[in-house]
């Protein structure tokens, strides 16, 4: 009969006749206590099933990790307008009135440029003028990402084209003592002087797919900065020209790592999905061969009467099939199946929402959703292998054969 795990030797005879089907077919008794490496070892069966589940583990568990980066590892997050933005003291600029606040200032400008292939901006939202006259205000929310992050994928909510400077002159007369005043010097030098600064401009070209209420657009932004000056001061200014731009001329199709680990578990999920109905048809057919061996008329002419049903803690008790209950006969089955499919879906729904994502466009709310989903669907992967590896050897239903 079957008995616990660790009790086969207190019957030489089923001992033997285990032995001698090991390397044939598997028995229900193995079937029923085994655990998947433990009938690989014995029977040569690959536990195909479990290295799936294992493989959904690791790539859950990074697909986690590569989308909290993502979404939540940045350095600093904030709503500022373009002018605030690279004109740090107003929408204006600061006047420079010396050499040191001339070169500062194009210091600043030239290190904020260089920070766009890193930086996403989220959103932005046109703030009407006061009047009838004059251009609206672009308000943004730029968003600073980590290094390491924007290296590993692509800005969630905006892309940008390669960053131009159509022309930088560094200019930094020699002949200028630090801290001077500009009118400190010969209208014949400021002149010279004030020909090469003034004649500086920097201007690159943004493009952003935000979603707003649903609808995806495009702007092109086309911005300038340029450093107007006379003979006591110079202002820099900044010019923005927004129009409208051609999504699909934009989009690129970049496969980044989130897009690679999502097709990765879509897959497997997939996989998974067949293998566990494929247990299934395997464990109704052990219900119906037990259901059929431990008839009680077929039971008698084995001269065997009842089956045992071992549980934590106490005494063996006999029971006929049709005494036993609903949870008791539950226990042949492995009732995990639920969590394994339960699993997959939110695995299969997830990347699918990762893969098919409006050029990774999401709403606030589906965002939210997607990334419940997935930190469900590592969840369940989790559960699912630690089930297979924790088999209880205390609590399982044993019968004759």
């Amino acid at each position: 009969m079957f008995q616990r795990d660790g009790d086969y030797d207190s019957d030489d005879s089923t001992k033997r006749r285990s032995c001698t089907r090991c390397k044939d077919e598997e028995t229900v008794q193995d079937h029923l206590v085994l655990d998947p490496l433990q009938k690989w070892r014995k029977y040569k069966k690959v536990p195909w099933k479990f290295f799936v589940q294992v493989s959904l583990l690791v790539l859950t568990t990074a697909q986690v990790v590569a989308v909290v980066n993502r979404d939540a590892s940045y350095i600093r997050s904030r709503t500022i307008t373009f002018e605030e933005y690279f004109l740090p003291a107003g929408a204006t600029g600061p006047d420079l009135t010396t050499v040191d606040d001339y070169m500062a200032a194009l210091q600043d400008i030239g290190a904020r440029v260089q920070e766009f292939p890193e930086t996403s901006v989220d959103y932005y939202e046109l703030l009407p003028v006061n009047g009838t006259s004059g251009a609206p205000t672009l308000l943004l929310t730029v968003t600073r990402y980590n290094d390491s992050i924007s290296s590993l994928v692509h800005p969630e909510s905006v892309k940008f084209d390669s960053t131009e400077i159509t022309s930088n002159f560094w200019v930094f007369p020699s002949n200028i003592t630090s801290g001077t005043p500009f009118d400190a010097k010969s209208q014949a030098e400021l002149q010279r002087e004030f020909f090469l600064m003034s004649s500086l401009k920097v201007s690159f070209r943004l493009k952003g797919v935000p979603v707003v209420d649903g609808e995806r657009s495009c702007l092109l932004w086309d911005v300038s900065i340029q450093l107007y000056g006379d003979t006591t001061f110079f202002t820099p200014t900044l010019t923005t020209n927004t129009m409208p731009c051609s999504v699909g001329e934009w989009v690129t199709n970049v496969v980044s790592a989130v897009g690679g680990l999502s097709v990765s578990v879509f897959i497997l999920a997939i996989v998974n999905v067949f293998l566990v109905f494929k247990a299934i048809a395997v464990n109704m057919k052990v219900y119906a061969m037990l259901r059929r061996e431990l008839d009680t008329t077929s039971a008698k002419k084995r001269k065997l009467y009842h089956f045992f049903v071992a549980s934590v803690d106490k005494d063996s008790f006999s029971k006929t099939w049709s005494t036993l209950g609903i949870g008791e006969k539950l226990r042949f089955f492995n009732r995990w199946f639920i969590v394994n499919v339960a699993g997959n879906i939110c695995q299969v729904v997830a990347s699918c929402m990762l893969i098919f994502a409006d050029d990774g466009q999401k709403s606030r709310i589906t965002g939210s959703l997607m990334r419940l989903l997935i930190g469900f669907g590592s969840a369940f992967a989790w559960i699912a292998v630690v089930r297979y590896l924790e088999y209880s050897k205390k609590n399982y239903v044993s019968a004759p054969f």
